[in-house]
């Protein structure tokens, strides 16, 4: 496993009929495949922060945002990014313990549900309002608010980013 702290790790959840909770990937799967923007990169329908070397995650889960490890995910189901450090007289390691602080903080915060909801109106309508409607994180908006601690901006409110978004900006094709 060659992972850093920092890191954002992209996963795509096979479609298993018996495996209710992997229905949700395939309604992520198909909003990226709405968007002509991130259709190429509709593989990708989680992502996750990487808070330690051994693989530790700041995972949004159903329950919330959960400490998981990197191990719990099928490596062919995976990829880990490294985003460019541009880090302040320590080569970098200061951005990446950025994100890692940031998103080891948020272990516990609920998910975002009502944020989910929310982005699927605005996937389907067409819809360019962004709304902070709780305090709570969905997978995809947790990694893009981890990259804003170390001034990596995707363009858009972190509540607006999908992993395909995350999959388009590092050009992380399947």
């Amino acid at each position: 496993m060659n992972t850093a702290a920092g890191d954002i790790v992209l996963v795509h959840t096979p479609f298993v009929l018996s495996k209710p909770g992997t229905w949700f990937g395939v309604l992520i799967r198909f909003g990226a495949w709405l968007r002509k923007d991130t259709r190429p990169y509709r593989h990708w329908n989680h992502a996750a922060v990487v808070l330690t070397s051994m693989g530790s995650l700041a995972d949004p889960q159903a329950r919330g945002v959960a400490l998981t490890n990197l191990t719990d995910y099928a490596p062919e189901n995976y990829r880990v990014v490294r985003p460019p450090w541009y880090g302040y007289g320590q080569g970098g390691s200061y951005d990446a313990h950025q994100r890692a602080d940031f998103a080891g903080r948020q272990l516990g915060v609920p998910y975002g549900w009502l944020s989910i909801v929310w982005q699927a109106v605005l996937i389907l309508l067409g819809g360019r309002l962004v709304v902070d409607v709780d305090r709570s994180w969905f997978c995809s908006e947790l990694a893009a608010a981890a990259l804003l601690r170390s001034d990596i901006d995707l363009g858009m409110a972190p509540a607006r980013v999908t992993p395909a978004h995350l999959a388009a900006y590092f050009d992380v094709r399947p």
